[in-house]
Parts: structure tokens; sequence; C-alpha cells
């Protein structure tokens, strides 16, 4: 037993004596566009890469984004435009009452949470280069709808009148696990640490909306999903 017991303490001392002298450095990325619904969200990055082997390490990140259809107006994506200005609103049509309805929706989308992933290098760079490796994490969604009901009146002149009035304001949340594979070109470290990725993946948790059965297909949530970015940061320990 005893015997046991040291072979099982040496053994737990090289690990932590490789781990400890293993590299070590931290990200940011304000340039982290990832799409879990087609319109997708601006995230900013936290993270803490570690380096194991020469050839392998791993990353945590910690990530909050934003997105919808006021934010992606100001950079004139996702945008539809029929000949006024929408201020950020969607045009569509619902079901109310029976009978089909032109509405029109501004989307508030908002997501944190946490993602980790594996790096396998395959240049014959140490711990630098082109990667591989597969993800696993988890997001908390949020999205805040403000709708407004077009209502046309008959004036006293025979012509109708338009008119947006606030229909029923809808929010609904969700929990999503995105599952996937991530390619990246990243630097070695210690020292300065750059980091340029894509990826793809599954969203597991991914369900109808029944809160707004309206919405446009770029702010439902999407089976599959793709992000790219750049982070940078630094890293220290181990040996050049």
């Amino acid at each position: 037993m005893n015997r046991i017991l040291t072979t099982c303490f040496v053994v737990s001392l090289l690990i932590s004596a490789h781990i400890s002298g293993a590299q070590t450095g931290i990200h940011v990325s304000f340039l982290h566009y990832e799409a879990l619904t087609p319109r997708g969200t601006l995230n900013f990055v936290f993270g803490v890469d570690k380096d194991i082997s020469p050839k392998s390490g791993f990353a945590i990140d910690f990530n909050a984004g934003y997105g919808g259809s006021n934010m992606f107006r100001s950079l004139n994506i996702f945008t539809t435009d029929y000949g006024g200005d929408f201020e950020g609103y969607e045009p569509t049509t619902a079901v109310v009452g029976g009978r089909a309805v032109n509405l029109r929706y501004k989307s508030n989308l908002s997501s944190f949470g946490m993602t980790y992933r594996s790096l396998f290098f395959v240049s014959g760079q140490k711990n630098a280069g082109l990667y591989l490796g597969p993800f696993i994490g988890f997001r908390y969604l949020r999205n805040k709808i403000n709708t407004e009901l077009l209502l046309t009146d008959p004036n006293y002149y025979g012509y109708y009148s338009y008119n947006w009035i606030n229909y029923q304001p809808a929010k609904w949340t969700s929990v999503a696990v995105p599952i996937g594979l991530r390619i990246g070109l990243r630097t070695g470290i210690p020292g300065f640490l750059g980091d340029l990725f894509f990826g793809v993946g599954y969203q597991a948790g991914n369900k109808d909306i029944k809160e707004a059965p309206y919405l446009l297909k770029k702010d439902q949530l999407s089976p599959l999903f793709m992000q790219f970015g750049f982070s940078l940061g630094g890293g220290w320990g181990g040996k050049n």
C-alpha cells in the first residue's frame, strides 16, 4: 500500500512540474464574430492559453456578445431599405386575429458564455503556426424584441393613412451548446500572442421561438453556425 501511495505521489509531482513549466498566455479579442443566429453577434472575448506539450495545448474563453437589427443597421449589414428609414426595424408579416397584417420589429440580442478548446499544431514549429482543434461550450442568449403594428385607415379624402402602433413586446431566452472544430494560425508563447481563427459547428439546444413566430430567419437560432476573428495578448513560462 505504501508503495502504491509513493508511486502516485511521485507521478503527481512529475505531472505538476510538467504543467507548471508549460507555457501560458492570456488573450483578448474585440474582433470575434459568432453566428448562433444568421445575423450573428459581435463579441468581446477574454481567455487563457495553456501549451502542455510541444504540439498540443488547450484554451478557455469567456465571451459576451451583442447583436440585433439596430446594431447591424449602423454597420449597414443585414438591412433592407423599403424606401424609408426603418431605424433598425425589420418589416415582416404576422397573423393577428386570424388575418395577416404588416408589422415591424427591432431585435436586441445579447449573449454570454464559456468555451473550452483543444489545440493540435500541425506545422513544424513548436507551439506555433497552423493548428486544428475541437471546442465545446455554452451560450446564454437573450433577445428583447420591440414590435410595431401597421394600421391603415381611410381619411376624409379617400386615401389611406399609415400608422405604426406599439404591439406586443416579446422576449425569449435560450441556452445553447455550441460544438465544433476551429482552425487557426497562432504565434508561439512566451512573448506576443496573436491568433487568427475560423470555426464551424453544430448548436445543440436549437429550438423554435414560440414567443415571436414572426421573426425573420436571420433572427432565429440556427442548428449550424460559424465564427471567425482575431485575438491578441501575451504569454510567459516554459522554454523558448
